[in-house]
């Protein structure tokens, strides 16, 4: 997880929006075509030793028109930009003796940190998602929030538009790599359409269904240069609801072709969560449930307990566990169980429950990597960590000192954070500032270099400040 965000008729091959120059720059050096992909579908992602990130955050609403161009020399891309830095050998950015970040490349100038903050690298591209204030197709009001989906080569060479004036931020999209191929989902408007973007450089746009209530497609956060892809990954699953509201549940390859029933009728609602762990994850009558839904596969239930977000007893939040420890083992959910007096933190399996963890206040769960839960408590600013591994010997301990994700004020706020296994990314002010600008913070997992003045560990910003946050 990151972020706490029909019958193919006929496929229609479209020319590509290509912008060249315009303010594009080479960059030297960079990953190679072998390196493994780091923390895909976030504000940062990391390929082999460069971290490729959104600079600050942008509330898209205040863009006017024409605003946002792919413009290296606009302030405002300057500020939001994506950018790139080589990491250490300690895996993180190097800072000078100012405590300033050095070696930050502008590589996109356009806004790419905003509410629905999407980065995906694919081969030797970078895809993203940059809002814009426009004209959808066919409108003649201009429409705030428009989204276009773009790519551009990891040195800054080859930028493309893929797609302009179809979609705004209220889409849902995930980003993924098959065989070759990137296929960019979208839902919107109940449909789930596809954009194929292929390797020789062709593009097709196809919708895969129309009706729908839901979709999931792969979290495909990490990738391995030239591993094959399961079965159950090369999908997208997505539910209907008839007249008399019964659910069903049905998958399409990402290519289209023909539709599969995986659950024909069911008087409970379907919810699709995730297609992890060559699994996939759905809620029926809010019981969480997986499957490969393969020829005879069986369908997993962790735990007969509802999972309710404001409930006041039941399951009020949980996060899916990796199954990446070497052996295939589905290793079931960690979960926050509340009876209304307290909160108590569990890892719910198919062969039962373990508790881990109690707190009188609510608990807040963040992440999760190999054995660890990172989670945060009510009130309380520090993000703690227990490792599960031992359940008779679990400690509490402080991962950061400080930890604040939610940008904006009251009903206008926005909680944003990323992870790639090592590191954590957020949103924040930066330290020492005149705090004008929300900017991407990095901090490792385990062994934080970075620290305050008392010696605790916390996060440190990553690009470059605007001028009107250096104090003088």
């Amino acid at each position: 997880m990151k972020k706490k965000l029909l019958f193919l008729v006929a496929i229609l091959f479209v020319f590509t929006l290509s912008v060249f120059g315009c303010g594009g720059a080479t960059l030297s050096g960079g990953p190679s075509l072998t390196d493994t992909v780091y923390g895909n579908g976030g504000s940062a992602v990391v390929k082999g030793d460069y971290l490729y990130f959104a600079n600050a955050y942008y509330d898209y609403n205040k863009l006017g028109s024409n605003d946002n161009k792919y413009d290296r020399d606009g302030q405002l891309q300057k500020n939001y930009g994506i950018y790139r830095i080589k990491l250490n050998k300690n895996g993180v950015v190097d800072l000078n003796s100012k405590g300033v970040p050095t070696g930050a490349e502008l590589l996109v100038p356009q806004v790419g940190g905003y509410e629905k903050s999407g980065l995906y690298i694919c081969g030797e591209y970078l895809y993203y998602t940059t809002p814009y204030s426009g004209y959808k197709q066919g409108e003649s009001e201009l429409t705030k929030g428009l989204l276009r989906f773009e790519k551009i080569k990891l040195n800054g060479d080859d930028h493309v538009i893929l797609s302009e004036g179809e979609y705004t931020t209220e889409c849902e999209y995930s980003i993924n790599y098959v065989d070759g191929n990137t296929y960019i989902t979208v839902f919107s408007d109940e449909k789930v359409n596809v954009i194929k973007s292929q390797s020789n450089g062709n593009k097709s746009s196809y919708k895969i269904a129309s009706s729908v209530v839901d979709y999931c497609v792969e979290t495909q956060e990490t990738l391995k240069h030239n591993k094959a892809t399961n079965n159950v990954n090369k999908y997208v699953y997505y539910t209907k609801k008839s007249d008399n509201e019964k659910y069903s549940l049905y998958r399409k390859h990402l290519n289209g072709g023909a539709e599969e029933t995986l659950i024909s009728v069911s008087s409970d609602e379907i919810t699709l969560e995730e297609v992890k762990n060559n699994r996939v994850y759905f809620k029926q009558a809010n019981i969480l449930k997986s499957s490969t839904f393969e020829l005879n596969a069986d369908v997993n239930v962790y735990t007969n307990i509802a999972i309710e977000k404001d409930a006041t007893t039941n399951i009020v939040d949980y996060i899916i566990l990796d199954d990446t420890l070497g052996y295939a083992q589905d290793r079931g959910i960690v979960a926050v169980y509340t009876d209304s007096s307290a909160y108590y933190l569990y890892n719910y399996t198919t062969n039962g429950s373990q508790l881990l963890h109690t707190e009188s206040k609510q608990i807040n769960l963040v992440l999760t990597t190999g054995n660890e839960v990172l989670f945060q408590v009510a009130e309380d600013e520090k993000l703690y960590s227990i490792d599960f591994s031992d359940v008779q010997n679990i400690n509490k301990k402080v991962v950061l000192n400080s930890f604040s994700a939610t940008i904006g004020e009251e009903e206008s706020s926005t909680t944003s954070f990323d992870y790639d296994g090592e590191r954590i990314f957020y949103f924040a002010k930066a330290a020492d500032t005149n705090e004008k600008l929300n900017y991407l913070h990095v901090a490792l997992l385990e062994g934080n270099a970075y620290k305050d003045e008392g010696g605790n560990s916390v996060g440190h910003y990553i690009g470059i400040l605007d001028s009107s946050d250096i104090k003088k």
